[in-house]
């Protein structure tokens, strides 16, 4: 799932000028880092019994699994949802252990016509007067100055799975995926061919 996003090369740099001491294996291990929200959103008729699976595949930057899972850290996790958009016994949330970067994508669309997606995200703000801070979390990069990677790699809406980048412990995105439905019966009927026939006068 490697690909080439601006912000490793900003990573690097930075991390060629400060060196970063590693945090202690067991931190960041609570759960609640970087969450990552997935919001469901269906527009037209929905057959009963419909479900929804949104795959969020993510690594972190040597290829690791990052995904908070009460245990290993995980390279993937699914959510489910139901005809109505709601979780479906799987939750809608995502937390993380290391930084990396993620692909959202619906692997199961229940049929829907289209799909689209939007990301929105928050991250705090980069440090202005040169100081270094630990993002509070496992072995997220302490923010540079001047220096923060938005969450969002687009914005969206767009019909390709959408990207996020996990940079710090404190940030935090919302991925909207939307289904839409065409109801059949609401295309208009095609015109009827009428065979006119002669008018015949006396």
């Amino acid at each position: 799932m490697r690909k080439s996003i601006g912000w490793i090369g900003v990573t690097v740099a930075a991390a060629a000028v400060v060196a970063i001491t590693a945090a202690p294996a067991g931190a960041g291990a609570s759960g609640d880092a970087a969450p990552l929200h997935v919001r469901k959103v269906v527009v037209g008729p929905v057959p009963a019994g419909t479900q929804f699976v949104v795959t969020v595949a993510c690594e972190g930057r040597r290829g690791e699994p990052i995904i908070f899972t009460g245990g290993p850290p995980a390279a993937s996790q699914q959510l489910v949802f139901d005809a109505e958009g709601n979780p479906a016994g799987t939750g809608d949330t995502v937390t993380f252990t290391n930084p990396g970067e993620c692909a959202v994508t619906e692997t199961e669309n229940g049929g829907a016509s289209s799909v689209s997606y939007q990301c929105e995200g928050s991250a705090p703000p980069p440090m202005t007067d040169g100081t270094i801070l630990p993002s509070g979390a496992g072995r997220f990069s302490p923010r540079l100055a001047g220096v923060q990677l938005q969450p969002c790699q687009t914005s969206g809406p767009q019909s390709e799975p959408i990207g996020v980048n996990i940079a710090s412990a404190e940030q935090e995105a919302t991925v909207t995926v939307t289904n839409t439905f065409v109801d059949p019966g609401s295309a208009a009927a095609p015109a009827v061919a009428v065979e006119e026939v002669p008018r015949f006068t006396g």
